[in-house]
């Protein structure tokens, strides 16, 4: 009953005030109704909601089955529009021996998840992640750079460049800096003038060590920083390199 009533866009908002407001031995008790059915509930407009409302308010050994039943096939899970949510709540509220599984399904299918409308922000928050493996950071981190710059152009692999430059540890960070400095010719001097692409060089110019801001700066003056500052797009990295003593 409690299932069908969550599906509702009404009863939806009814469950979840409930949630809030029953004891311990209440929420026990409702959440059991929904074994067995999660994955159906998360992919609704409605019920994914009162998922999501489970694993933030109820404890994890009320809601670990839950874990259990999604971690299967987190892969495609992450690509839907209200899966990827339930995900990221997942990683929020439960520890790296229970979140394995879905951890190995998302680095399995990372390549086709960084480049996907709801899949990008999944990947993105296994990057910034504590819980997550540093082997499996750096299996992302490696397929980012692999692809650095076609991903630097592409409108949600761009968001996952930017967030991995900003969250990686220093080594992390300093080998796809690198990866940028180190592409084949007319690569990284192709992301300049890209409406999105330039992002992705302006966030790496931020977080580059001096020594990287140097190489960074001597492959970008492809134009001087006149004809940037014309640009609509060259103009913010014309900025940074003023600012940086580069110009």
């Amino acid at each position: 009953v409690i299932s069908s009533i969550a599906r509702d866009a009404h009863g939806c908002r009814a469950v979840q005030a409930a949630i809030d407001v029953a004891s311990v031995y209440q929420r026990k008790r409702m959440v059991q109704y929904f074994r067995g059915h999660v994955r159906s509930l998360v992919e609704h407009l409605h019920a994914n909601f009162v998922i999501q409302r489970c694993i933030e308010k109820m404890t994890l050994s009320d809601t670990e089955f839950m874990l259990h039943e999604l971690s299967h096939d987190s892969g495609s899970l992450a690509k839907h529009p209200y899966g990827c949510r339930i995900l990221q709540r997942l990683f929020e509220h439960f520890g790296p021996e229970q979140l394995v599984k879905i951890h190995t399904q998302v680095v399995k299918h990372r390549l086709p998840l960084i480049q996907d409308k709801y899949g990008n922000y999944v990947v993105q928050h296994v990057l910034e992640h504590r819980t997550v493996s540093p082997d499996s950071k750096m299996a992302i981190l490696t397929t980012i750079r692999e692809n650095i710059i076609t991903f630097s152009t592409h409108k949600f692999a761009s968001n996952v460049v930017e967030r991995a430059i900003a969250t990686a540890d220093e080594p992390g960070r300093r080998y796809l800096i690198d990866g940028l400095v180190e592409s084949q010719h007319g690569g990284l001097e192709s992301l300049v003038d890209h409406k999105i692409g330039n992002f992705v060089v302006q966030r790496a110019f931020e977080y580059a060590t001096p020594e990287q801001k140097k190489r960074l700066a001597d492959r970008l003056r492809i134009m001087s920083i006149g004809e940037m500052k014309n640009s609509r797009y060259a103009k913010h990295i014309a900025s940074q390199l003023e600012k940086q003593g580069f110009a």
